[in-house]
């Protein structure tokens, strides 16, 4: 048989092979033609001209999990979702996008002066200088705050760059120094100690044992996983302080794919894939006169998920739950060896019986909630219908109640000229209602910082609360519902 007669009888018996080559032709041309187009500007500000994905064949954790003890990495479970629609995303998002400075060929990305994106940058620890951190608080009593915060020389970050470029951080900001400490050079040194290829956002903590500027924290971490279109499964917190314990520290491991203290790095670590976070005190969550904050209710939903918590509490006005939140003296950082706190109420049992009586069919209950591990807070919280306590950083479990709840915030007199709108402005946000009284009567006011809440007064902010939240879920439409506050005059 001839050859040209042998091709013949091979390519009419086996077509479908030809017709396969064919097909497989074509698609590798256009996967070609499409890998080598010039990325658009939105395609940039969507990140994905940044290869922000891990390489394939790393396992999530893998590096988290060869750092000494006292490093943890979380469970898995379903954690692998966004939490926002990405063809509507925030508008805080489009600013960000929007004011863009982009440095040493795609390695540096600055957003707004608020952050900046790293691909391949190194963390030397030879050019910082802190404290370890994770101590016990006993062990530290009256440590100096400042030793806390690490100092970072020229040096402590290396980045390949022809030349740092010039560029500023907005208000007193710890990464003006980080900034400073970055030293550019032709190439990356060879050998490094740890590669970490997995998505990293960077942070100091400030008041880290106040669950408010804490959430402050973990809302920022939250913004920039989702604005780099990253999920909990594939983002590691890095934590660059050397604070002793706390108990907010075993948050952040259930909130993320894992957390680190710097103490645990060896000298070098290149990360492939970090993120300079947000300072805390430049979270939206502090600019109480917005009228909305982004992604507030999905924060919260990121928040249950993390605790496998089902969101099923219903108003029943029959049978409503009644949550007072004490605040006691606690031992919380080494700047304050006695835990003597503020803002106290003095006849807590008072309140409390007073209420079970009056209520006979509501569930009323009065707790120090940093008392009990977070899961436990997050149950209380979630099952409350109006939340009542004196103003401070409890009250910051607001952004965890139901839809429909109620705050009630009682100020003492010696509070009233002092900034409070925390935690009316998450109501505003949530949409939630709202209820304030600010004590106007000296004798209320007795020693160590305690204040006599009159049972008058309790019954009226209850009142008060049961007839905006029974009346409204009867009567009002949902535009009506939202958004309710009140004040109570001083008494």
């Amino acid at each position: 048989m001839s050859l040209g007669r042998a091709l013949y009888y091979l390519l009419w018996r086996k077509k479908y092979v030809f017709l396969l080559l064919l097909t497989g032709c074509a698609t590798a041309t256009l996967v070609m033609q499409l890998s080598s187009t010039t990325p658009s500007k939105t395609d940039i500000l969507r990140h994905d001209h940044y290869n922000l994905h891990p390489p394939k064949g790393v396992g999530y954790s893998a590096w988290w999990e060869e750092l000494p003890n006292g490093t943890h990495k979380t469970r898995m479970s379903v954690r692998h979702k966004l939490f926002y629609n990405p063809h509507k995303p925030p508008s805080l998002f489009k600013e960000w996008q929007e004011n863009v400075k982009t440095s040493c060929t795609g390695h540096l990305v600055a957003y707004a002066h608020e952050f900046v994106h790293f691909q391949y940058i190194v963390l030397d620890r030879k050019y910082l200088e802190g404290r370890e951190g994770g101590e016990q608080i006993k062990e530290v009593i009256n440590q100096s705050e400042q030793v806390e915060y690490h100092r970072c020389s020229y040096g402590c970050f290396l980045l390949a760059c022809v030349s740092r470029p010039e560029y500023y951080f907005n208000n007193d900001n710890h990464l003006v120094s980080w900034y400073e400490g970055l030293r550019t050079t032709k190439r990356l040194p060879r050998k490094v100690n740890k590669t970490c290829k997995q998505f990293t956002i960077m942070i100091v903590r400030y008041e880290y044992a106040n669950i408010y500027h804490t959430l402050t924290d973990f809302y920022n971490a939250f913004l920039l996983m989702n604005f780099f279109n990253r999920t909990q499964r594939d983002t590691n917190i890095l934590i660059v302080d050397g604070h002793p314990r706390g108990q907010l520290d075993p948050i952040w491991d259930m909130l993320f794919n894992s957390s680190v203290r710097i103490s645990s790095l060896p000298r070098r670590t290149l990360f492939t894939n970090a993120v300079w976070g947000m300072l805390g005190y430049n979270s939206p969550i502090l600019l109480h006169d917005l009228e909305e904050i982004p992604l507030i209710e999905e924060f919260r939903e990121f928040f249950l998920s993390s605790y496998n918590m089902a969101d099923n509490h219903r108003l029943d006005c029959k049978h409503l739950s009644v949550l007072f939140i004490w605040r006691h003296d606690y031992l919380a950082h080494p700047r304050n060896p006695k835990g003597v706190v503020s803002r106290k109420i003095a006849n807590e049992r008072e309140l409390l019986n007073f209420t079970k009586t009056t209520y006979p069919n509501f569930s009323v209950r009065g707790v120090q909630i940093d008392q009990f591990e977070f899961k436990h807070q997050l149950q209380l919280v979630t099952d409350t219908d109006i939340l009542i306590g004196m103003h401070g950083a409890g009250l910051t479990h607001t952004v965890f109640l139901p839809k429909h709840a109620t705050l009630i915030e009682l100020i003492p007199m010696y509070w009233i000229y002092t900034a409070h709108g925390h935690f009316q402005a998450f109501a505003k946000w949530r949409h939630l209602r709202y209820i304030s009284w600010e004590n106007g009567i000296d004798a209320n006011e007795v020693e160590e910082k305690y204040t006599n809440i009159p049972t008058g007064v309790l019954h009226g902010l209850i009142e008060k609360a049961i007839t905006q939240m029974c009346r409204t879920q009867i009567h009002s439409t949902p535009a009506e519902v939202a958004s309710k506050t009140s004040y109570v005059p001083r008494s």
